[in-house]
């Protein structure tokens, strides 16, 4: 609790000072002040994580919060020398009681601003109870958005903290791991790692409603704006899934309406925000790529209006201010590369190979628009359907998949058309779908409204005469468009598809705007298109909210809204965790279950490795490995042998199921089992012109298995049907550093017979049974 106590006074100190920064003026009051104070505390994290890393004290508690504390107090000072006298109020006069006079006058004028301002706190409200009961349980957010800040951390800085791990942990941009960073720092329940995200998530909702007014929209219009941003099932989902399109869409926002905000009131203090906001944005997510093909036909229409004197005239007459924010600009793209290269390790995923249409077709850039446009349009159908019983949910979004494919006659099924890692399964992917989460919704019916407004109002003259919001509404079209031609068709996208998606806020608002103009026959209509997409949203969060399978209030209502931990651990091995200073992990695999393992003890130093060498015994040593049978590890438990194998420390349930936790190095007080064997095997199965199944099996054990030469372990292999009559043998031999092969003819229920002797023991041979067939979980045995 007094690291949580610490968390609070270090924000609350942040806070402070920077809204001294705007103290005694008119100009930064409100809503406004509050995006300001959010992106100024994140900017000067960042360059308190890029500081004390230089220095190799990135995890050290002291020094972290009064850097932090220091850039605060200068920022303040820079920014209040920013804001024009002008606008300076030497009275300070405090807000009297009129609100409540005005608030009651607005529910009697606008009731429509009452009613999306309640809907509007019911989702904030219900969204901010997941963040206290659910830590960031998507699978990316488990695995390497989150563990960063705890790594970072423990290396003490910014470089390479690993090689021959997923790239994702050590290239990726870092402006959202320093905000994360912030909770690391003070070791606070990983809950609190929901506090960047969720803050950005609201602070989109709260520049959707400003950003709206201040383009003139009325209360009820912005409120309307806001909602629909806030409700929409792929937005929603975000709030509490630790995503980082979220971390990349707020600040963006947030400096491009500040940017509006410079070039209409060409206030310089509007241009320090602005860039301060784009800058972290950069530096979260490479999502701004995907803008060329805005870029680019604005640039079009630039020079098609002859416009472009203006835009010459705009920028020689801010020439400086723009190429300081240039320079700016180019540090956030550059900075995770630099770090990458001076660390000496790979600077990229090295994903573009499989995921980007290179060499170019255009045929592969149509048929994306065209896939996603089906998976936007028809893919909301079945999230308004079916309860909280799972299976029955998944026969409900089969008979829709089936349906759907009706959709798909004309798709060229050619594999180099899609995402090496996402080959076309359908418009969905089940079971994916059934859960409701962020890899499986979308934007609801907001797209059919979207079009039918468009259509409605393509000659509002609104849109004619201030091009800005037609302008916000390409944006987010033309980045689907540029999207689709450079990337082959993947799957959960929907995420990627959100970040320019809140640029859509102040084209929402007006529409509302123009249907409040509109005639009374004509809004009788209208009425029903709005309260048809505001209904169905509500509807879709309700379901999201009782049925998304990764996080819901349900769990929580039958816990008795008591505390529990959403993910599954032995109690052992979980009481083991919290009593660790060092833990070492080995990568063992794709989507690593970090987060399971750091927040059991988050105070500890993490360290993750390809390898954990032999000798390493000052830690305690994890090596995870999934433990159902697709993925072919069989753990065996020997009575004794001649050296320590694997400590056998029990189990944890991550987002691909139980996976089985072990040590190495030494032993462990509490924890029998001390001479685990860990063997690996593959399965190619391949039918003849008969149709007959043949399968070629080969089992490997090796390094890090549990097994050394000293054991003199010799094995032998049978493979039985359901009766027990032998399909196909090995001999006996020494499996170590090598592997044994067994072709037979495969059968569903085919059980794998390990048996298991030392070659100078008493002959004594011990037998293990592991089913071959997919989807059972395995056992130590």
């Amino acid at each position: 609790m007094i690291d949580v106590l610490f968390l609070a006074i270090h924000l609350l100190l942040l806070s402070g000072i920077n809204l001294l920064a705007f103290r005694k003026q008119k100009l930064i009051t409100g809503g406004t002040m509050i995006l300001a104070v959010f992106v100024l505390i994140w900017f000067e994290l960042i360059l308190t994580g890029y500081s004390v890393s230089i220095f190799g004290l990135l995890g050290h508690r002291i020094v972290y919060v009064s850097s932090s504390i220091f850039y605060s107090i200068l920022f303040s000072i820079l920014l209040y020398g920013y804001i024009p006298k002008e606008e300076i109020n030497p009275d300070d006069k405090q807000t009297d009681f009129s609100f409540f006079i005005r608030l009651k006058e607005t529910i009697r004028s606008e009731p429509y601003f009452v009613i999306f301002s309640i809907f509007i706190s019911v989702i904030v409200f219900l969204s901010l109870l997941i963040c206290a009961y659910y830590f960031p349980n998507n699978p990316d957010s488990e695995s390497y958005r989150i563990p960063r800040a705890y790594f970072y951390r423990s290396h003490g800085s910014l470089t390479h903290f690993a090689i021959g791990v997923d790239p994702r942990l050590i290239v990726y941009p870092l402006h959202g791991v320093l905000g994360h960073m912030v909770v690391a720092i003070h070791n606070v329940d990983l809950r609190w790692t929901h506090l960047f995200t969720f803050s950005a998530w609201i602070s989109v909702l709260l520049c959707a409603y400003i950003w709206s007014r201040t383009l003139g929209a009325s209360r009820s219009a912005a409120a309307f704006a806001s909602f629909l941003i806030g409700s929409t099932p792929i937005f929603l989902v975000l709030s509490a899934a630790g995503n980082d399109e979220i971390l990349a869409a707020a600040p963006m926002m947030i400096g491009i309406y500040f940017g509006h905000l410079w070039v209409t009131k060409n206030k310089n203090i509007f241009w320090i925000l602005a860039s301060i906001s784009i800058f972290i944005s950069l530096g979260v997510k490479e999502h701004y790529a995907f803008y060329w093909m805005f870029f680019f036909v604005l640039g079009i229409w630039i020079l098609a209006s002859k416009k472009i004197s203006y835009v010459f005239d705009f920028v020689k007459s801010k020439f400086g201010y723009l190429l300081i924010s240039s320079l700016f600009f180019l540090f956030a793209l550059t900075s995770a590369v630099l770090i990458s290269h001076y660390s000496g390790g790979i600077t990229s995923s090295g994903f573009g190979p499989d995921v980007i249409n290179y060499p170019f077709r255009l045929m592969v850039g149509f048929q994306n628009l065209g896939i996603y446009f089906l998976q936007i349009f028809l893919t909301p159908l079945p999230d308004m359907f079916g309860g909280v019983n799972t299976s029955a949910r998944e026969i409900l979004y089969k008979e829709f998949q089936n349906f759907f494919e009706y959709f798909l006659f004309w798709v060229n099924r050619d594999p180099s058309y899609f995402n090496a890692y996402f080959p076309l399964r359908g418009l969905m992917m089940i079971p994916e779908a059934v859960y409701r989460a962020e890899n499986s919704v979308w934007f609801g019916y907001v797209p059919v409204f979207l079009m039918i407004m468009v259509v409605v109002f393509r000659k509002s003259a609104k849109l004619q005469t201030d091009t800005f919001q037609f302008w916000l509404l390409a944006s987010h079209l033309l980045w689907i468009v540029a999207f689709a031609f450079t990337i082959r068709f993947t799957y959960t996208i929907q995420t990627y598809f959100a970040y320019g998606y809140v640029f859509l806020a102040p084209v929402f608002a007006l529409f509302w705007t123009e249907f409040e103009r509109r005639k009374i026959y004509d809004k009788n209509l209208l009425r029903i298109i709005f309260a048809f997409v505001i209904f169905t949203n509500l509807l879709f969060d309700y379901r999201i909210f009782t049925t998304n399978l990764q996080r819901n209030i349900i769990k929580i209502q039958d816990a008795k809204f008591k505390q529990f931990y959403s993910d599954e651990m032995t109690p052992e091995l979980e009481t083991l965790l919290k009593n660790q200073k060092e833990i070492f992990i080995k990568h063992t695999h794709w989507e690593m279950p970090f987060m399971h393992i750091i927040r059991r003890n988050p105070s500890a130093n993490f360290t993750v490795e390809n390898e954990i060498p032999h000798e390493k015994t000052n830690s305690l040593n994890l090596l995870i490995y999934q433990a159902r049978s697709e993925y072919h590890f069989l753990a065996i438990n020997l009575p004794k042998k001649n050296t320590l194998g694997l400590v056998y420390l029990g189990k944890l349930r991550s987002a691909y199921g139980p996976e089985f936790v072990f040590s190495n190095g030494r032993e462990l007080p509490g924890f029998p089992n001390k001479y685990i064997v860990l063997l690996n095997y593959s399965i190619d199965i391949a039918a003849d012109s008969l149709g007959k199944q043949h399968a070629h099996l080969i089992i490997r054990s090796g390094d890090l298995s549990g097994e050394h030469t000293e054991d003199n372990l010799q094995y032998s292999f049978n493979v039985k049907d359901e009766k027990g009559n032998i399909l196909g043998k090995s001999n006996w031999d020494y499996l170590f550093t090598k592997s044994a092969n067994i072709d037979f003819d495969f059968g569903n229920k085919s059980v794998l017979e390990v048996l298991v002797k030392e070659r100078n023991g008493d002959g004594k041979v011990y037998t293990y049974h592991f089913p071959l067939e997919n989807g059972i979980e395995y056992f130590v045995q």
